[in-house]
């Protein structure tokens, strides 16, 4: 028996690819509307007021926590649940500069330790990963933990980008978070910076929701007393504060523990005494007049922090966890977890 093969009807292949065409043409501006009223949905999303609200709590507390880079797997974990778990029973809220594929694993810790807040950094602000992963960890952990994002850290005093790269990562990141709210964002940049008399200054202070900045003495000023050095700290956040007008959050300040001081007109050495007093000035003040809130620098010694020689030396707590006596300028806080087997 013969099987005939027939050529496929050449009419019947142009009448499939003309409705092809036609239906594209016709799906195709569906889709556009479609994405273009998402876009405006989501632009016209309230933004959240979460951790504006924290940073609004007297008492809030936070610390800047770098985990160790060299572990991975199950002893990275180990080893964050074990920090954090100590670190709770004195802060409540996390600065963290990293949004990489093991910031997931922090943010879960955080938030089974009960802590309240989280302020994620995109380093770097032309990275569609780092935007698109804060994006999701925004996502996830909404309604566990207050979360906000800084774009950026200290990048237009390096040169590193522009604040319209900056402008244009936070409309990414509202772009690519879920949820019914926008994440609130921020960015930060040494004090004066924001201090300056000119557009770019005026530009920084109106970025993002509210205002995170740094105050180091140790670069700024040649004071070597403890005291005087938590006052002058003060002092310039409040004049952050008074000339933006917005919530601010003292991003990074502290005293190091060790090292000799970078600044050519100054000539002494820190000492862990001296990182005490300082906390224990700053508590002073606090206590008797309002100061905007602060994120201790830093929870935990880095010696791989080794381009200036007090670098790795700003932790409350040595590498092994050992307490210094600034630790114990921060008072308990009630109903915390201090230690957590994982």
């Amino acid at each position: 028996m013969r099987t005939e093969v027939r050529s496929p009807n050449p009419n019947a292949r142009r009448g499939l690819a003309f409705h092809v065409i036609l239906a594209s043409f016709l799906i195709a501006p569906v889709v556009g509307l479609y994405v273009r009223h998402m876009e405006r949905m989501r632009a016209n999303r309230p933004t959240s007021e979460a951790f504006r609200q924290y940073l609004g709590r007297r008492g809030a507390r936070l610390v800047v926590y770098s985990p160790e880079l060299t572990l991975t797997g199950d002893d990275h974990r180990r080893n964050v649940w074990r920090q954090l778990a100590l670190l709770r029973s004195k802060f409540d809220g996390l600065v963290i500069y990293r949004c990489d594929q093991n910031t997931q694993t922090l943010l879960e810790a955080a938030s089974s330790l009960g802590y309240r807040a989280v302020l994620l950094t995109v380093w770097d602000p032309n990275s569609d990963y780092e935007v698109k992963t804060a994006a999701q960890l925004a996502t996830r952990f909404e309604g566990q933990l207050s979360v906000a994002v800084s774009i950026g850290s200290e990048g237009l005093m390096e040169g590193r980008y522009t604040i319209e790269q900056m402008e244009h990562a936070a409309q990414q990141l509202r772009a690519e978070t879920g949820g019914p709210v926008n994440v609130e964002v921020t960015t930060a940049e040494p004090w004066w910076l924001y201090m300056k008399q000119d557009d770019e200054a005026r530009r920084l202070g109106n970025f993002g929701d509210f205002v995170s900045t740094n105050i180091h003495v140790v670069w700024d000023a040649d004071i070597a007393d403890p005291i005087d050095a938590a006052e002058w700290t003060a002092d310039r956040a409040i004049e952050v504060q008074q000339r933006t007008r917005k919530v601010l959050l003292v991003r990074e300040a502290g005293f190091p523990g060790g090292g000799e001081s970078p600044r050519a007109s100054a000539h002494f050495r820190f000492n862990r005494d001296m990182q005490a007093k300082f906390w224990a000035a700053w508590h002073e003040r606090a206590a008797n007049s309002p100061l905007p809130p602060i994120a201790a620098f830093e929870a935990i010694d880095n010696p791989q922090k080794d381009w200036q020689s007090f670098e790795g030396d700003w932790g409350l707590l040595s590498k092994d966890l050992r307490p210094y006596p600034a630790w114990d300028s921060f008072t308990d806080l009630p109903h915390a977890s201090v230690a957590v087997s994982r």
